[in-house]
């Protein structure tokens, strides 16, 4: 049945009836409790769903979504990249002629920094997949070690990969572990955000940072360190930023400044005598403006 059906069906309920199994219906003047046959175990009391009378949600149940909605942010264009390099590198297929056929659109840079990791993930753990299944458990795998508890943020770990070229130069050697690196990175810039760090905008200084005290600030070029060191570092407010009240007035006092600096000479015009034009007619217009304000005892003595 389709859920247009389902929605038609239910429309049709009348007051004096409450459904039990399959159809069986108590008569109480109103809807109380559907035992659903869909959804067996749910079943709501008095019109409500149990689970929203509840002031905690079991941990296990909380675990299960939070893992279904972070396995859905890991499969993205990056993780795609990633899939097809690994697939290609286990003999599955060209991964270009894969990320084509697959149809999804991967910005070139994106995909820059994500063949760059996993040139360095394959030269530092050089496992082959054997067959699609055991792939995207590969790659999860990756995704999940890098990530580790702290948000799937694709972008931010693009930042990383590119960051003063320190995967390329060190791609290959022994002493450098590129998921452990980039993992230990987010984590310690994770933490900048949890302390309310502010680098006013500054990302590249944050991630330099981020790179030093995660302890692979030796890795970072004499730019690079020098520049996490002079990084200016803030707190950002705990709370939303008021903004200062706007002045509705503030464009005529624009315009008048305006006016005034063409009259001392301090702003040229180019068409002077359009300007005078105006400017007869605006005394003008000021002199009847005035005459009604004085009349209705608007004037202000003090501004």
């Amino acid at each position: 049945m389709s859920m247009h059906e389902r929605s038609s069906t239910h429309a049709r309920f009348k007051p004096g009836l409450c459904m039990g199994q399959r159809g069986r219906m108590r008569s109480t003047g109103r809807i109380v409790g559907i035992v659903s046959t869909h959804y067996p175990g749910i079943i709501p009391g008095d019109g409500v769903n149990i689970m929203t009378t509840s002031s905690t949600i079991n941990k296990s149940t909380l675990a299960f979504w939070q893992n279904v909605y972070t396995t859905a942010l890991i499969h993205g264009p990056d993780h795609l990249v990633l899939v097809a390099r690994v697939g290609e590198y286990s003999g599955l297929w060209s991964a270009d002629r894969f990320i084509a056929e697959m149809g999804t659109t991967v910005q070139k840079s994106n995909s820059s920094s994500m063949n760059t990791l996993a040139t360095a993930i394959l030269e530092t753990v050089p496992t082959a997949a054997t067959d699609d299944e055991d792939l995207q458990r590969l790659v999860d795998g990756i995704a999940a070690d890098i990530f580790g508890e702290g948000p799937v943020e694709w972008s931010t770990l693009r930042r990383l990969i590119s960051a003063d070229g320190v995967v390329k130069r060190n791609s290959g050697k022994d002493d450098f572990n590129v998921i452990e690196y980039a993992s230990r990175v987010l984590a310690t810039r994770q933490g900048f955000i949890a302390e309310r760090r502010d680098y006013y905008g500054e990302q590249t200084d944050e991630m330099f940072c981020a790179i030093v005290e995660a302890g692979y600030g030796d890795l970072l070029t004499d730019k690079a360190q020098g520049r996490a060191g002079e990084a200016v570092v803030g707190v950002k407010p705990d709370g939303p930023i008021v903004a200062e009240p706007t002045d509705p007035d503030k464009g005529i006092w624009e315009a008048i400044a305006i006016i005034n600096r063409v009259m001392t000479g301090d702003r040229k015009c180019h068409k002077v005598a359009f300007f005078v034009q105006e400017m007869v007619k605006a005394v003008g217009n000021f002199e009847t403006f005035e005459v009604a304000l004085d009349s209705a005892g608007l004037v202000e003595t003090t501004v």
